[in-house]
């Protein structure tokens, strides 16, 4: 057999290495799909619970809480108040819908129900437009 004939067979790919190939880039591209549809699952439900939360308890259900909310407390230490006083179940939620909802919350002292979501927590916890 000549030297260039040997190099070709040398070189040229076994139909198994090929089919490897094959199959490897099939499983990349599934787990690819695979992670893509479960992301888009999570950030689904994330939205979905920002958008739709409501009241920790059912409508007529609630109890009034007394919350102090003190001087230069950050949203995050707000977020916390109300988790603390069950009024609110998830401070990360919370504190991206006071962005969303372009929030002022100002220090002070509120009586919250635990029936108020969040668009109502926030909107309970502005001035009235007399202090303002």
């Amino acid at each position: 057999m000549s030297d260039k004939k040997k190099r070709n067979k040398k070189n040229k790919p076994s139909k198994a290495s090929v089919m490897k190939k094959i199959y490897f880039k099939t499983a990349m591209y599934i787990i690819g799909i695979f992670i893509v549809v479960i992301v888009c699952k999570s950030a689904f439900e994330l939205g979905v619970e920002i958008y739709t939360d409501e009241g920790i308890a059912p409508e007529g259900a609630g109890t009034e809480v007394v919350v102090t909310i003190p001087a230069d407390s950050t949203v995050s230490e707000i977020a916390s108040i109300l988790k603390k006083n069950g009024l609110i179940e998830n401070e990360l939620i919370f504190i991206i819908q006071t962005y969303l909802y372009e929030a002022d919350i100002y220090s002070g002292t509120y009586t919250l129900n635990t029936e108020y979501g969040p668009e109502e927590l926030i909107e309970a916890m502005k001035p009235s437009e007399e202090e303002e």
